[in-house]
């Protein structure tokens, strides 16, 4: 059951990086707010993720370290 959870937490990961590069690097600006907000979701999801497996005694890394 925890190797679900794990990769889904990492998936998180990728999705913050990815979105962070995009609002960074996008070059129509006027699609910032959105790479922002879906960034924001990816953090969100990852936190609850995070806390999940806290709960079932995990050690969680702040980064993907595989």
């Amino acid at each position: 059951m925890l190797d679900p959870i794990k990769s889904a937490y990492n998936g998180e990961l990728y999705g913050i990086a990815f979105f962070a590069h995009f609002a960074a690097n996008y070059e129509d600006f006027s699609k910032v707010d959105v790479w922002n907000t879906l960034g924001e979701v990816e953090m969100l999801t990852a936190r609850l993720l995070k806390s999940e497996l806290e709960a079932l005694g995990e050690s969680v890394p702040e980064t993907d370290a595989s």
